[in-house]
């Protein structure tokens, strides 16, 4: 499961702000990303609030990797910020090796006839975007978690996003970081994943 703070970021010279204090933490793995949203022609798995993706994540002085992911809501939250999510994901070169790995998850159980019917109708790229992101792996109160800073358009609109996402040990710690950075930086909730913005063109 996927438990993760959102928040907009209000313009540049915040997110630069953002980016440069952050390296207190170590320096960032800045990495391009390209990604592909994929859905049957007549929506079948969005009807089912599944979103399924392939991205492509150039790390600079690094390797490229392609990695197919599916995400499955996981209830809501009071926090508008908060966003807790099913994520299965592996790497794979194209989106049906995708799909067949996912498949091999054992958690991916409640969603394989809705991802088997959708390969078996035809997938088609539905939505696309391409961003920038600044990455960094850090522990705070005993939590390990990664925080990001998401640059680049969705349409004709800007995109600057912070995420902060557990990766290890209690959620608590990670709370009181995002309120802390959300204070110091006037950031707002994001209540709109990035799939659902580059549907409607930003």
């Amino acid at each position: 499961m996927e438990l993760e703070y959102k928040y907009a970021v209000p313009d540049d010279p915040t997110a630069d702000a953002i980016v440069c204090d952050a390296q207190v933490w170590g320096t960032p793995e800045v990495i391009e990303m390209s990604t592909y949203y994929y859905d049957t022609p007549d929506h079948a798995l969005r009807e089912k609030y599944l979103t399924l993706r392939l991205r492509e994540e150039r790390v600079r002085g690094g390797k490229t990797r392609t990695m197919c992911c599916l995400k499955a809501p996981y209830g809501e939250e009071s926090d508008p910020a908060l966003k807790r999510h099913v994520e299965l994901e592996r790497e794979a070169p194209d989106i049906g090796t995708g799909v067949s790995a996912l498949l091999t998850y054992p958690d991916a159980a409640p969603y394989a006839a809705d991802l088997i019917a959708a390969r078996k109708c035809g997938l088609i790229i539905i939505a696309s975007l391409a961003y920038t992101r600044w990455e960094y792996r850090l522990t705070f109160g005993g939590a390990v978690c990664t925080l990001c800073v998401d640059r680049g358009t969705i349409g004709h609109e800007m995109l600057r996003e912070l995420e902060l996402e557990l990766k290890d040990g209690a959620f608590e710690p990670v709370t009181k970081l995002a309120g802390m950075l959300a204070e110091k930086y006037r950031l707002t909730p994001e209540p709109r994943s990035k799939y659902a913005r580059a549907l409607l063109g930003g």
